[in-house]
């Protein structure tokens, strides 16, 4: 967390006060109830500049800490400060990114390093890498509020990508884009939020982000929209990534960032924001609030414990959110998949892909009837299979293929809600879609049956094609 120094350069009369901000590491042990602190990660320091000599503060913010694989991370945003300046008038510049790495919590703070920046900053300041010369970063000059995620043994980071033309600041422009560590460096990963998801919520920008994973297993991106009128912060807004590889969000038909939590708080100063969010937390979403009352030289920051634990979208109720589930439409807490094989774009696991599903007329978002003749009564099938709507595929479900088998559209027939494959034609190989399901039925619960034996099921199966094809069962 950041903690706020208040530095006095000069006695005056009167007094030439400088803010400074450094940044403080804290424990709990007991799920968020109580923080103990540790020790300070950096410090607030006067420095020369590398460029001009002048005299400075050095400044670090906005800091994320991760857990690797290798060990501990912990990243933020610092910048040089002159000295002298008074408050609300300094001269900040040549932003970057900071880190240490260690294998402990503990062992942070032994060694920083000069991590990363845009082009607005001096190459005098010795950053290992500069983002700008990633292609898709080109136009970024500076590069702040930085989030970190550990997700699938990779290292992601979300960072806001800020953007000038000369002297003025391009808001329509700025986004806030993922990247992906690889071998010392960063790939990039896609852009998450831009300026239309700024306005969709009431700024001209989003930052301040973190990326957090929800009890459900879903990826959250939390952020605050910023306007230039007061208060500045608009608290906080949830968002959901579908796909961290793909830097997607959850978005609506239309292109919006569904938003699954908005929080604010009481604070006509700043405004609040700041949030961040670890599921294992008692104190859920964890929000900063500010009070500048009565003067700006007594001001108090707090963390306030929300008690908002966001979850991602589960739309089949089964306790893991649509993006980690692999049958989002189908409850299966315990993630057991059907005796049939699940094809792709198949949310609902009764092995028929939505397409498939679409051209026999039968709910790709089923995975079966919820009681016996439910679905016939309502006029929508849900599993192909089961033609009768008794939650199992049996010889009586075959009896659609008597008069149908080796039709094709237009024959009076053919009927289309028997054409598994969807190719207009009743052949075998739509047989051969029905028979993998044969004597077999699922519930709309976790789990399948097997209702009949699988000699008998055999023998009905052959009996069957008999009765079918008119031939005698040898």
């Amino acid at each position: 967390y950041s903690w706020l120094d208040v530095m006095v350069n000069d006695p005056g009369p009167p007094p030439n006060i400088d803010f400074g901000v450094r940044t403080h590491l804290a424990r709990s042990d007991d799920g968020g109830q109580t923080f103990t602190y540790v020790r300070a990660l950096n410090a607030t320091e006067v420095v020369q500049h590398p460029d001009t000599n002048e005299d400075g503060w050095t400044i670090h913010e906005v800091s994320t800490i991760v857990k690797r694989q290798s060990g501990w991370e912990a990243l933020w945003f610092t910048y040089f400060d002159p000295l002298g300046e008074p408050p609300g008038t300094e001269d900040r510049r040549d932003f970057y990114y900071a880190r240490l790495l260690a294998a402990t919590p503990d062992d942070l703070g032994d060694s920083t390093e000069a991590w990363a920046r845009g082009y607005a900053t001096s190459p005098s300041f010795g950053t290992v890498l500069n983002l700008s010369t990633l292609p898709q970063l080109s136009d970024c000059a500076i590069l702040t509020e930085p989030a970190l995620l550990a997700y699938g043994g990779e290292t992601y980071m979300a960072t806001a990508c800020l953007v000038f033309s000369g002297s003025v600041r391009r808001y329509d422009l700025e986004r806030t884009v993922l990247l992906r560590e690889s071998g010392g460096s960063y790939e990039y990963v896609g852009a998450l939020l831009d300026y239309d998801d700024a306005l969709d919520n009431g700024g001209t920008r989003i930052e301040q982000v973190d990326l957090a994973v929800a009890e459900n297993g879903a990826i959250l991106l939390i952020g605050t929209p910023i306007q230039d009128a007061t208060p500045n912060h608009l608290g906080c807004v949830v968002f959901e990534v579908m796909d961290i590889d793909a830097a997607e969000v959850r978005r609506t038909t239309s292109g919006e960032a569904v938003r699954l939590m908005q929080i604010t708080g009481e604070d006509n100063s700043v405004g609040a924001g700041l949030c961040t969010y670890d599921a294992a937390s008692d104190t859920g979403v964890l929000m900063v609030l500010h009070d500048f009352t009565p003067s700006p030289f007594d001001m108090e920051f707090s963390l306030r414990a929300t008690g908002q634990h966001p979850q991602g979208i589960d739309v089949d109720a089964d306790g893991l959110a649509d993006s980690v589930d692999n049958c989002p439409e189908w409850p299966n807490a315990s993630q057991a998949m059907p005796v049939w094989p699940v094809f792709a774009n198949d949310p609902d696991c009764d092995g028929f892909a939505t397409a498939s599903e679409n051209f026999v007329g039968t709910d790709p978002n089923k995975h079966c009837a919820a009681s016996p003749g439910a679905n016939n009564e309502s006029g929508a099938d849900a599993w192909p299979a089961d033609f009768d709507d008794n939650q199992i595929a049996t010889t009586l479900d075959l009896v659609v293929y008597v008069g149908a088998l080796n039709t094709a559209t237009g024959n009076p027939n053919y009927v289309q809600r028997a054409d598994l494959n969807g190719n207009g034609n009743i052949t075998t190989l739509d047989l051969v879609a029905y028979v993998a399901m044969l004597n077999k039925g699922v519930g709309c619960s976790d789990g399948y049956k097997l209702c009949i034996p699988l000699v008998r099921a055999f023998l009905l199966t052959v009996g069957s094609f008999a009765v079918l094809w008119g031939h005698p069962v040898v």
